[in-house]
């Protein structure tokens, strides 16, 4: 039997592929939908890229001490149901005050997308290797790979497709219900439990043991650094390919196909 075939019949792995090929879906909808959502219903270019950015920036801040509180945890069930609920609630609020609250509110509101967000990702990709062990962690690392960069082309296709057919309104409501199916996913599989035999208990150690790794292993700074410029570049489209579309004539519902088409190049 070949190896793809004993990672696909490995106990728990397809229910652990199917709910984070669904998770990254909407998680890669985000910058398209919020955009253009915030775009249509305030007009505002720079509005629609601040939304945006503070849904992404606490991550950087909140990262290390979620992941460690990922590892000393009981249930990362719970805390990747807290992640999602937090995603969910986010949107709907983006929902309800684009075009009807004050603008400063959207970015305030926003912020609750990224403040958890590393519970969910953290966890996705920590369980796979207690999942799948040495020997099948090449060809899982495969399809990892491969459903992250599916992700990012069939999400912002996604969103920019329903924004185009039915207003982005609707494509942030897809976003919500993908959420929604991966909160049920995830609460109901025992698998995302999965964690070493050997660790720490302590919050704190685990932070500053991390913190250490990422200063003192020269590759793992070197790449943190080169992410953090490439990153911030990548996220400069966010509010460029919208413009860019309009200037085009082409709608800005056109920058999910310019997203789409980056990613598939990649």
């Amino acid at each position: 039997m070949s190896s793809w075939k004993i990672l696909l019949r490995q106990p728990g792995y397809l229910r652990y592929f199917t709910a984070v090929a669904i998770a990254r879906v909407p998680n890669a909808m985000w910058a398209v939908g919020v955009a253009l959502l915030v775009l249509q219903r305030t007009g505002s270019l720079s509005l629609a890229g601040v939304t945006v950015a503070a849904g992404s920036l606490p991550a950087a801040v909140t990262g290390p001490v979620l992941g460690a509180w990922l590892d000393i945890t009981r249930s990362r069930r719970a805390l990747m149901a807290l992640d999602l609920t937090m995603a969910v609630t986010t949107l709907v609020g983006v929902l309800l005050l684009a075009g009807h609250g004050p603008h400063w509110a959207l970015p305030l509101v926003a912020i609750g997308y990224g403040l958890t967000s590393p519970l969910s990702t953290g966890a996705f990709r920590s369980v796979l290797p207690e999942l799948v062990g040495p020997d099948l962690w090449p060809r899982a690392n495969t399809l990892e790979a491969t459903s992250i960069n599916l992700a990012y082309i069939v999400g912002p296709a996604l969103a920019g497709a329903i924004a185009g057919a039915v207003g982005p309104a609707v494509a942030v409501e897809v976003q919500i219900g993908l959420f929604v199916a991966t909160i049920v996913l995830v609460v109901s599989a025992e698998v995302f439990e999965l964690r070493p035999a050997e660790r720490t208990a302590d919050l704190r150690e685990t932070v500053v043991g991390g913190l250490r790794a990422l200063w003192t292993i020269v590759p793992l700074r070197s790449l943190s650094a080169a992410t953090l410029f490439s990153v911030t570049a990548w996220g400069t489209l966010n509010v460029s390919f919208p413009a860019y579309a309009i200037s085009l004539g082409a709608g800005a519902h056109a920058s999910g196909y310019l997203w789409a088409a980056v990613s598939g190049g990649s």
